[in-house]
């Protein structure tokens, strides 16, 4: 069981964190599309019947096919996205799925953390990097009217899912207040 499977020239996924990358490029998959791609690559060239699959990635579950059948697609949509890779996911038809590559996967190994290197393009199917503020000790706490304005506007134009929000909690807890002392 690999942490990192080499799927072309400088392009790697890593099934710890759900991502195929090289040095100018990050995708990001979801929690079961990462699983799914995990799966086939410790089983590449080999058919994956459905069910297996169906069974090792949403567990006991009930999903209909079009949940693999669209995880599928996610997964060739993102590893289009990279000209360098190897391997290609074939459907069979009512069986499964296998993913074709012309070499056996290797494990990228890396001892603590990945080499360093620079990002150029991130590019992402089903999340999107924001940026993260930065704890500084001389934290500067002057306030301008731009960002004030900048904020309140964010809330003005989302207090509508915060009032939903709030009376989803109000009524649960009334529910099980009901539910316990009644």
């Amino acid at each position: 069981m690999e942490r990192n499977y080499v799927l072309g020239q400088q392009v790697i996924f890593d099934s710890l964190k759900g991502e195929i990358f090289t040095d100018e490029k990050i995708v990001g998959l979801g929690s079961r599309d990462a699983a799914i791609l995990k799966l086939l690559c410790e089983k590449s060239n080999h058919v994956i019947l459905k069910e297996e699959i169906h069974e090792k990635v949403w567990g006991k579950v009930l999903v209909s096919d079009t949940s693999l059948t669209k995880a599928i697609s996610n997964l060739r949509k993102s590893l289009a996205v990279f000209e360098e890779v190897s391997c290609e996911i074939k459907t069979i038809p009512k069986e499964g799925y296998m993913l074709i590559a012309d070499e056996p996967f290797t494990d990228a190994l890396w001892l603590d953390t990945p080499p360093a290197f620079e990002i150029k393009n991130v590019v992402s199917s089903e999340r999107t990097l924001i940026d993260r503020p930065t704890l500084n000790s001389k934290m500067n706490h002057e306030f301008s009217s731009e960002a004030i304005n900048e904020n309140y506007s964010f809330l003005k134009e989302n207090s509508g899912y915060l009032i939903v929000a709030m009376l989803v909690l109000i009524a649960s807890f009334f529910t099980l207040f009901f539910m316990v002392f009644l």
